[in-house]
């Protein structure tokens, strides 16, 4: 195994409650471009820069609230070039931000909102100064 090569993530999923509403919602608002949809309801998502969600049913256990600093995975960040256009385009959608425009580590500008799952979604546009650490790397 010490060999194997990980080139990055393949995707995240989220369990809802109604999938096929959740999944039109990520393609309505988002960008999200529907793919595969499984046997069992679950459908496989992909942004335009070919990021992949999945979104499967969920059990019967109430979905659990959670902050952006809670243990364990805490929110799903979307990457833009221009976080107050970007704001504005999904206002415009129906989007209700949770918080104003907060610092992002490395350096940048974050805005939290919720999926209509309750997942915490967060827009985060990057400083030069994080582009430069980047390549560094």
């Amino acid at each position: 195994m010490s060999n194997m090569i990980l080139p990055g993530i393949d995707h995240l999923s989220i369990a809802a409650r109604d999938p096929d509403k959740c999944a039109d919602w990520y393609c309505t608002m988002l960008g999200y471009r529907k793919i595969i949809k499984h046997d069992n309801k679950t459908w496989l998502i992909i942004s335009p820069d070919k990021t992949m969600l999945e979104i499967m049913p969920c059990d019967e256990n109430p979905p659990i609230k959670r902050a952006a600093s809670a243990a364990g995975f805490s929110h799903l960040a979307l990457r833009t070039d221009d976080i107050k256009t970007a704001v504005k385009e999904l206002e415009k959608k129906g989007v209700v931000f949770i918080s104003d425009y907060l610092p992002a580590a490395g350096g940048g500008t974050i805005r939290n909102f919720y999926d209509p799952e309750g997942n915490l979604l967060q827009l985060v546009e990057r400083s030069e100064k994080y582009f430069l650490a980047l390549k560094q790397v």
